[in-house]
Formats: C-alpha cells, structure tokens, sequence
C-alpha cells in the first residue's frame, strides 16, 4: 500500500502543479491581455470617435464661417460703393411719396439684385431708422420692427459703427417674411451701423441683410443620416440659436446653462434630461470669425457606435445613431 500511495500522491501533486502552472502560465496571462486588448481598443475607438465629431464640426464650422464672410463682404459692398450710394436712396425711399416714392423704391430694389448676383440666399435687406420705420429691399420682414431693434445684436451694431455684427433666426420658430418660408432653416442677421462717411443723409440707423446659411442644408444631412448625433449652434451668451429642430428640452438645456459650453475644442459630460439617467457627451468648437460656437452631442454610451474610418467619413458613410431626447 505504501508505492502505491505515494505514487497516487505524487500524481495528485502532478495534477495539482499543472493544473496551477496551467492557470498563472495560461489562462491568467491570456484574460489580462484580453482586458488590456479591450481597454487599448475601446480607448482607440473612442478617439476615433471624438476624431470623427471633430471632422464634422470642422466641416460646419467652416461652412458657417464662409457664410459670414461672405455675408459681411456683401453687406459692406452695398453700404460703402460710390461714397453711400445706395443709403442715400433708402433714405429718399423713406421719405417720398406717390410717384417719388415707387422710382426711388424701384432704383433700390434694382441696384440690390445688381449688387447681390450671384448670391440667391439672401431672403432681404432693410434700412432701419433713427426716427423710426424701415425701408426694405427683395422681401418685407414681418417680424415686428420693435423685436428687431430689441435685438442683442441690433444694440451691438448701433454701439459700434462701421463694424459688421451678427444676430441668427431658426426660421422653424420665427417668421420673418410674409411668403411662405421652409421651416428649420439658419438665418444669418448681419448688421451695419452707419456714419456721415457712409449716410450723409443722418436718418439710417442700421442697414441689414437676412441670409440663408449653408449651414442649414450641413445640419439637415447630418441630422436625417444620423451622423454623429446631435448639433447646434449657441451664440457668444450661450443661447441656442440655431439646431435644436424644434426640441424644447434641448433649448432648455442649454438655457439653464448658460457660459458652460464655452467657445474652444473641448468634452463635457452631462445629463440632457433631469428626469433621465443618461449621460451624454458634448464636444464644443469655435466657429471662426464670430462668438459662436457649435456644440455636437450623443449619447455616451454610444460613443464606440460612432467609430467611422475616414474613408467611410469621406464617403458619407459609417454606422451613426441618432440620439433621442
């Protein structure tokens, strides 16, 4: 009995320092690389999920910059060519009536799409006074001439002469000329106080023009194919200007926050919904040449669903969701 017991304890023994040599050799070393694996993956995938809004953000970014740009170069073009020109006329459009009237409004009507060929974006031009009135050019803008002249960006531009300023109108929500307009659509408000250089008259206050931003088509596309959540537009306070696509819990957000999501490349985390437990992550960018920013949000847990290689960005494609708030 004693061989035999020995030897049925040495195999035990056998069988017990595999089994442990197995466990510390094998299968511990391979689920701690599977950890590490999946930690090393699950980061890149997030940054290359964050790399991917940044593209986006770029792309709307840019987009809106041109617009301003643009819209700014325009504006200045009409009010300063052959010495204030044009305020001149406005202001005779002002003050004549009868006959006097309709040539003077006919001869401004006539140099505004002169000036504006190319560009179709643009949905008016005004003339506000100092005495009050206003003479508009293309479309009459229905909005009350008191909320206009309430206007942050209207005080901003009467402040500061000679300086072109921007005010922005989320058309889904305000209507600003009598014809029918299609909803969810940015329009830039880009403002101009004048001076005697550019009104000898002294009757104009602020000369406007309301364009169509590209913006509004970006944003579409992104938010009808998915793409990388959800954006929108928040001036230099924080307020929504453009975006929220008629979601009020999102506007409120972003209300009771004002000054949180500052103009710059950055991640914040928050939750959306006071009543929800869902955490979403926010990535925020300046937009150039203005005080806005955009803010891109999703879901966080969605953040690896968002992975997109750059081939497939520059195709349009990727496998995106759509948060729903």
């Amino acid at each position: 009995m004693g061989p035999r017991w020995k030897r049925n304890e040495k195999n035990a023994s056998l069988t017990h320092t595999y089994y442990r040599s197995f466990l510390l050799l094998i299968v511990i070393p391979l689920v701690l690389v599977f950890m590490v694996a999946e930690i090393v993956i699950g980061y890149l995938i997030r940054n290359a999920s964050i790399e991917t809004i940044d593209a986006v953000q770029e792309n709307i970014a840019t987009a809106l910059s041109n617009d301003v740009r643009t819209n700014a170069l325009q504006l200045s073009h009409f009010v300063c060519i052959n010495g204030g020109e044009f305020t001149q006329v406005a202001a005779e459009v002002h003050n004549s009536t009868g006959s006097a009237w309709y040539e003077a409004d006919q001869l401004l009507q006539r140099a505004f799409r002169t000036a504006m060929v190319p560009s179709q974006a643009i949905v008016a031009g005004g003339f506000y006074m100092k005495g009050g009135g206003a003479v508009y050019m293309k479309e009459t803008i229905v909005l009350p001439e008191e909320e206009i002249r309430a206007e942050p960006w209207y005080g901003e531009a009467v402040e500061r002469p000679n300086t072109v300023v921007l005010g922005g109108y989320d058309t889904s929500r305000v209507r600003l000329t009598g014809n029918i307009q299609k909803g969810n659509q940015l329009v830039v408000a880009t403002a101009l106080a004048t001076d005697l250089a550019t009104d000898k008259s002294g009757e104009i206050d602020v000369v406007t023009f309301f364009t169509i931003s590209q913006i509004s088509d970006v944003l579409a596309a992104q938010n009808r194919d998915g793409n990388m959540g959800f954006s929108v537009i928040l001036d230099g306070s924080g307020q929504v200007i453009y975006g929220d696509m008629g979601k009020e819990a999102v506007r409120d957000f972003f209300g009771q926050r004002l000054g949180e999501f500052p103009p710059g490349s950055q991640t914040r985390r928050a939750a959306l919904l006071e009543e929800g437990n869902c955490d979403y992550f926010f990535r925020t960018r300046a937009i150039p040449d203005t005080d806005w920013s955009v803010v891109t949000f999703t879901k966080e847990a969605s953040l690896p669903e968002l992975y997109a290689s750059p081939a497939d960005l520059a195709a349009g494609g990727g496998k995106f969701h759509y948060p729903r708030l």
